[in-house]
This record gives C-alpha cells, sequence and structure tokens, in this order.
C-alpha cells in the first residue's frame, strides 16, 4: 500500500472505513464477470491439438483407467452418475477442429452414453477375456472433430463381477482429474442408489471463464 494511500484511509472516520472494506469485500467474492468465448482454447490444449495432428487418434495421447467393481450392481443409478458428471463438466463436452486455418472448440449436443460388454459367458475365461478387451482399449484413441472424448466401458465378467474401464483424451483431462472423477462418481453413486439427489459441491470456477482469464494475464 502506498503512503499517501494509508494517510488517506487514516483520515477516514470509522464509519467510512468500514463502508469501504465492505465494498471490496463484495468486490472479491463478487468479481466482474468474464465474457465467454467458445472460440478460447488454453495453451495446452492448443498443444495437444497441433500433437494430434502430428499424429492422429493416438493413444499415447489419452489417460486410461480402470475400477472393479464387485457385488450388486445398479446399471441405471451407474449410468445417471456418469451422466450427471458429464454434463457437470464443460471441457468432458467439446470437440475440436480447425476452421479457416483456426482452432474452434465446439460443445457437442449429445447426451452422455456408456458402452457394455458381456463376457460372462467366458466362466472361468472371463478375467483373460478382460484383459483382452482392456489391451483394445488401451490402443484406441480419439478422433478430436467427432468422438465423445471420455470413453466409459462396463464389462460384466459375472453377475455380481464388473469392471468399469476409462479412456479420456488429455486435451479435456490430466492425471489429477482422475481421481476428482473417481471420487465424484462413488459419491454420486451412493447419493443415487439411496435415492437422494446427487450432493456433489458446485464447482469453483467456470471452465470457459477460467481460459478466457488465462488469456486476460498473457495479453
Amino acid at each position: 500500500m502506498s503512503t499517501s494511500l494509508a494517510d488517506k484511509l487514516a483520515r477516514f472516520s470509522p464509519e467510512k472505513r468500514a463502508a469501504l472494506m465492505k465494498k471490496l469485500a463484495q468486490a472479491q467474492s463478487n468479481p466482474e464477470p468474464v465474457t465467454q468465448n467458445a472460440a478460447i482454447l488454453s495453451p495446452a490444449q492448443e498443444r495437444w491439438v497441433f500433437q494430434d495432428e502430428m499424429t492422429p487418434a493416438n493413444p499415447a495421447h489419452c489417460i486410461f483407467g480402470a475400477l472393479r467393481l464387485r457385488g450388486q450392481l445398479d446399471y441405471a443409478a451407474l449410468d445417471q452418475s456418469l451422466r450427471t458428471i458429464y454434463d457437470r463438466h464443460d471441457p468432458l463436452q467439446l470437440n475440436f477442429h480447425r476452421v479457416s486455418g483456426a482452432l474452434r472448440p465446439s460443445k457437442r449436443g449429445d447426451a452422455f452414453h456408456i458402452n457394455h460388454v458381456d463376457i460372462s459367458a467366458h466362466g472361468q475365461d472371463a478375467q483373460a477375456a478382460l484383459s483382452e478387451v482392456h489391451t483394445a482399449e488401451m490402443q484406441r484413441g480419439f478422433d478430436l472433430s467427432k468422438d465423445q472424448l471420455i470413453r466409459v466401458t462396463l464389462v460384466k465378467l459375472a453377475e455380481n463381477d464388473h469392471a468399469l474401464l476409462f479412456a479420456v483424451h488429455h486435451i479435456v483431462f490430466d492425471g489429477w482429474s482422475m481421481s476428482v472423477f473417481f471420487d465424484e462418481l462413488a459419491k454420486t453413486y451412493t447419493d443415487i442408489v439411496n435415492g437422494k439427489p446427487a450432493s456433489l459441491s458446485p464447482l469453483q470456477q467456470n471452465f470457459a471463464k477460467s481460459i478466457a482469464r488465462q488469456q486476460q494475464r498473457l495479453s
């Protein structure tokens, strides 16, 4: 704080100082809105698009995960939980294109979908069959211009034994995001099977606004 400003504040009456501090607090808690621009990409996203153009649909550009689910599984609750998380996170709903040489993200208009694979007929060989399915999934990349950039496959090994396989492109996900994703999935699924609305905390910031602020700081 400059000396002149400190001197001015010192001359304020207690009432004026209280009013000023209240206004400052309100400004911090309610910052000026940043205009959302559907054409904005983060620098990291631009790099991923460039890499994908060099080696299209490369599985090395993806993050893979798997979750083993033993016990009774509520398919409808799982599907609703995944849809809730997909709808909650804007980046998961994007595709990326070049328009007149410029990179442009676009929001998909379709609903999230989950793939189902039933290998229960393999009996004791179901584990080997799961390994084959998982390996095949890890060899598939994404077309950034048209694919849903998160791919979830539910594999049924037996009546009460399933595996949930995840593949997500780095352009909309990072390693830290996977733990957040699994945590939100567990919380949402638990709420739904217990007949409660999803109780996830509101997101702290909108993705598009976050990118816009990055661009403002860089400009």
